[in-house]
């Protein structure tokens, strides 16, 4: 745990707020309509993964710009609305799915009786209940794989299951949306947009450590650089710094591990957080950069300890 002040928001919420949270909840609520559309048209369950990913990022950044272009400061309010904005999603696309059932019965029965669709509409809304959607979405499920079988059916209890994640995903990606925002500038109502600081590389592993426990300006420098041989991937530091545009006040500086390792789909940079956002004044920011701008010190190999 760090021993350095970090930042804190001030809690204040901005007027405008209100109408970026209402424009927010409009968006998923619209984005409800083509998601449960895919997700009812496509019977493969990893397709319909890629489509629920789509959603979940447009819930996480209805909920973001919320926050951000309304100027909301309270983490707690920021947070329960971007967890109503995933419930909305949430809601929204039941309610789509169910409507379009509704019309599924209508144009079988127009067709069926010689009727226009208009006439019988009423009477099918009154008839179709939502605890009818919930039985035929049960029982249709989805189609885990292919082949001439069609694939493994999932239904019953697993559509309960993976709506309960759905639900929990939704809610989890607007919380965090509205949660996890920048420094803000009190005194030039503005965000304070991230840069890249310094990245220290080929750290020794308890230089890190050393770095994580930080209690003042020096430990934070990750020095010296890891021995040759040392094992495990090579373990680098960075440092991101927040810094208002407009003013020259006070800045924060987030320090965090990274190494590179080989994914999926190749080569991927992980991080690990070891400082967030400590509150330092712009000539502690330059006396940290020129010592990050120094040559690195490289440790004694273990025969020289």
């Amino acid at each position: 745990m760090s021993r350095l002040p970090s930042y804190r928001p001030s809690g204040r919420i901005s007027p405008r707020y209100v109408p970026m949270a209402a424009i927010a909840l409009g968006l998923v609520i619209v984005a409800a309509w083509p998601y449960q559309k895919l997700i009812t048209w496509i019977p493969f369950i990893y397709l319909n993964a890629v489509v629920y990913g789509v959603f979940l990022a447009v819930v996480w950044g209805a909920s973001t710009l919320a926050a951000r272009y309304g100027n909301n400061r309270n983490r707690l309010v920021a947070a329960v609305v971007g967890a109503t904005i995933g419930l909305a999603a949430v809601g929204a696309s039941h309610y789509v799915a169910y409507h379009a059932l509704i019309d599924q019965v209508v144009t079988a029965g127009a067709e069926s009786d010689g009727v226009s669709e208009a006439s019988i509409r009423p009477v099918i809304e009154d008839a179709v209940t939502f605890g009818m959607y919930v039985d035929a979405r049960l029982e249709t499920g989805w189609s885990l794989g292919h082949g001439s079988s069609g694939g493994i059916p999932l239904h019953g209890a697993f559509v309960w299951l993976f709506w309960g994640l759905e639900a929990l995903g939704l809610v989890a990606a607007g919380l965090y949306g509205g949660w996890s925002q920048p420094p803000f500038c009190e005194a030039c109502q503005a965000w304070m947009p991230a840069s890249t600081l310094a990245v220290q590389p080929n750290v020794a592993p308890e230089v890190i450590d050393r770095v994580a426990t930080a209690g003042s300006l020096d430990e934070l420098v990750a020095r010296p650089a890891r021995g040759t041989l040392d094992l495990g991937p090579p373990l680098q530091v960075a440092y991101t710094l927040h810094a208002c545009e407009a003013c020259t006040g006070g800045v924060f500086v987030s320090v965090a591990k990274q190494w590179d390792e080989l994914g999926k789909r190749g080569p991927e940079t992980r991080r690990q957080p070891l400082h967030d956002r400590l509150a330092m004044s712009r000539a502690d920011v330059e006396l940290l950069r020129a010592r990050l701008a120094e040559p690195p010190v490289v440790a004694p190999e273990p025969w020289a300890r």
